[in-house]
């Protein structure tokens, strides 16, 4: 459960399913799957998340990292769209809400 703008919201279940993922597999995995897409595309040049023990260690599972991801995704996106980096106070914002949030910026 979270708490954000007053409300209490659960988890899904696949938020619940990133909290049970380790973070180094959820990063492989991403990153394998982006480069095939940009393989596709005939892309030769694409970067990926690092999978280096210091990067990974800054999270205990899969939701926190797409959570941090989805936050700075925000900041860029909302800086990008008026000048200025937001004075967002997530809280404890889930993973859904933040996403929320970067579709309702667009």
């Amino acid at each position: 459960m979270s708490q954000f703008l007053g409300k209490t919201i659960p988890l899904t279940e696949e938020e619940l399913d990133l909290k049970a993922t380790p973070v180094l597999e959820h990063i492989t995995q991403a990153n394998k799957a982006y480069a095939e897409q940009c393989k596709a595309r005939g892309e030769t040049w694409f970067a990926q998340a690092p999978t280096d023990p210091d990067y990974v260690s800054r999270w205990d599972n899969a939701y926190e990292y797409e959570l941090d991801v989805a936050k700075s995704v925000y900041s860029d996106f909302y800086k990008e769209l008026r000048g200025f980096r937001p004075r967002k106070q997530w809280g404890e914002a889930t993973l859904l809400q933040v996403e929320g949030c970067i579709s309702r910026l667009g």
